[in-house]
């Protein structure tokens, strides 16, 4: 009778194991499924985006490019305020909405601002940022005494010192920045000295600004998903890590 007891027993918590790992397993294999759902239904919406924006580049707007161009700027803050898509296909129609609003509004530079941020801090473009920032200071000169105009030039200051290592064209952009201001500024120095910038001439060694690049491209890396795109930076940062590297054993020496 004991022994039937003790078979019972085991055939029951051998059952009991046995439906636990069944389930376990449809379990993972649903959250599988749901997971790859999700992930196809945020590359439809990126096709769907992108075949919007390229229908906004054509459509005419009779004159309302002002609103037209408002319009282009809600529709981005809502793709890049959507982490759930952007954790799965990344900010790269971040570049094609910011070259689509300029061709309806050179001076929209609140949103320019924003943009700039989102196309080198997430998109990881800065390169496409300079451009872009050059043909706005370009197109917008007629109202280039506005001070947020000097923020565009400090924007682009920082992706040249610290993405691309540029000290010299940094220090040109940041002294055009300094100069808008203090056209504009009663307190012009107290603004400008409140904008931080590093200081280039501390930047005395090339082992100092490729650090500077290294990091500041391993800071953008998380937020990129384009593959092709990822895979530069991660090779621009294994070339600079492996120039610094020559670098300080030659200064070592």
């Amino acid at each position: 009778m004991t022994f039937k007891k003790t078979y019972l027993s085991c055939s029951s918590l051998v059952l009991y194991v046995c439906l636990a790992g069944i389930l376990l397993l449809q379990s993972n294999y649903r959250s599988k499924i749901i997971s790859k759902s999700k992930k196809t239904n945020f590359l439809q919406e990126e096709q769907r985006l992108n075949s919007r924006i390229n229908l906004q580049q054509i459509i005419p707007t009779f004159g309302f490019d002002n609103l037209k161009a408002d319009k282009l700027f809600l529709s981005f803050i809502q793709y890049f305020g959507d982490k759930s898509a952007r954790e799965e296909t990344g900010y790269t129609l971040t570049p094609k909405y910011f070259a689509t609003l300029m061709k309806y509004d050179t001076n929209f530079v609140d949103a320019y601002l924003t943009m700039a941020n989102a196309n080198t801090m997430y998109a990881g473009q800065p390169e496409k940022t300079i451009s872009f920032i050059e043909e706005l200071l370009d197109y917008s000169t007629v109202k280039s005494d506005s001070e947020l105009y000097s923020l565009l030039w400090l924007y682009k200051a920082y992706d040249e010192l610290l993405f691309l290592g540029d000290i010299k064209a940094a220090e040109f952009s940041y002294n055009q920045a300094k100069q808008l201001l203090s056209q504009h500024q009663q307190n012009s120095q107290k603004v400008i000295n409140s904008i931080y910038f590093p200081n280039t001439q501390s930047l005395n060694k090339n082992s100092d600004i490729i650090q500077a690049q290294i990091t500041a491209w391993s800071t953008v890396l998380p937020h990129v998903r384009d593959t092709a795109n990822k895979q530069k930076i991660i090779t621009r940062i294994s070339n600079l890590k492996t120039e610094l590297g020559n670098l300080q054993v030659a200064e070592n020496k």
